[in-house]
């Protein structure tokens, strides 16, 4: 009976000492497995966003070299002609619509990248700018320096980042252009 009694209150203390700990690892548990998803989440929005910048000053690069060592030289150096429409012999793309064209190739392998202007060049003034187009403009117009992002989650559950960035005029070769072809929406550009 002595025996018996003793095993009770060693079962007993046993289980005075695991219960505590169980319910610790519980709760332990039960709250990583609470934070972790929404801290990948935002950490994967960050890289996304980090990502999304990047490729944009890339294209920016792009773009600024092109206009200034391919498109000055061409200009300057040859019979060629630079124009929005470019399929026919003689005719390189303009600066926006290398990018406009290199962006539709990028598409197809899950990069989107988009520019929008409220001053499209007439090939492209039926497209409709969307609600986030409209905001980063505004974003972008009042705070030049600074990017917009907006996380988007559709009906069917994507998740996406889309982020604008002001691309100015830093080159007087994109300034002239914009502000003497003859198609141009708009002609008082500045650097």
């Amino acid at each position: 009976m002595a025996q018996r009694v003793i095993d009770v209150a060693r079962r007993s203390l046993i289980w005075q000492i695991i219960t505590p700990i169980l319910i610790v690892l519980t709760l332990l548990i039960a709250g990583v497995m609470s934070y972790l998803p929404s801290t990948i989440k935002e950490y994967a929005i960050h890289q996304a966003k980090h990502k999304a910048e990047e490729t944009a000053e890339q294209f920016k690069l792009l773009r600024g070299y092109y206009a200034e060592h391919v498109i000055a030289e061409v200009l300057s150096e040859s019979n060629l002609k630079v124009d929005v429409i470019h399929n026919e012999v003689g005719v390189i793309p303009l600066p926006a619509t290398m990018i406009h064209d290199l962006s539709e190739i990028f598409s197809k392998k899950g990069t989107l990248l988009k520019l929008y202007s409220p001053y499209p060049f007439p090939n492209r003034n039926k497209r409709e700018l969307d609600n986030f187009a409209l905001d980063a403009w505004k974003h972008l117009r009042a705070k030049p320096n600074s990017n917009y992002t907006r996380v988007i989650t559709t009906s069917e559950g994507n998740t996406f980042v889309r982020v604008a960035v002001a691309d100015k005029l830093i080159s007087s070769t994109c300034v002239d252009c914009h502000n003497n072809h003859p198609l141009s929406p708009k002609t008082d550009w500045q650097l």
